[in-house]
């Protein structure tokens, strides 16, 4: 969103995909919502807001505080995409290795543990190789019965 733009219209846009988070907050995170409205009030939001009130705000400075909102919720949204999308194709190229693991080996919650490890490594490492990733996870986790000897 541009400000300039703002002031020569006095209109602003909200993206498709702002107004479908609203949307999707509304439908399933009502309660989420309301417990960090919750938390910013006890953190000083209450203090901030009657503050705010005395002061008495010029439009501009409302107009100018939406769209500074909007603009980061929109950041934040389109960077949880990106991440979204990389979490996924980190999936897409450890399938293959998950897929050969004995299932006899490992618990499902250890095996569980362990994916969601290596994904979030090779999140942060995408220069490594993901099936390496896993397979040193494995490996630490690793607990091998004792065989018995008769």
């Amino acid at each position: 969103m541009n400000h300039d733009n703002f002031e020569y219209n006095n209109q602003f846009v909200i993206s498709y995909e702002l107004l479908e988070l609203f949307k999707w907050l509304l439908d399933n995170e009502q309660e989420g919502v309301k417990k960090l409205v919750d938390k910013a009030l006890r953190n000083g939001l209450n203090n901030q807001l009657n503050t705010h009130y005395r002061k008495n705000p010029s439009q501009e400075e409302l107009q100018s505080d939406i769209i500074d909102f909007f603009m980061l919720l929109e950041t934040i949204l389109y960077e949880g995409i990106n991440e979204d999308e990389i979490r996924k194709i980190t999936q897409r190229n450890l399938l293959p290795a998950i897929d050969q693991i004995d299932s006899k080996v490992y618990d499902n919650s250890t095996l569980a543990a362990t994916i969601a490890r290596a994904t979030m490594t090779a999140e942060n490492h995408p220069e490594r190789d993901a099936k390496d990733i896993l397979c040193r996870e494995l490996l630490k986790r690793w607990k091998p019965k004792k065989l018995s000897t008769n």
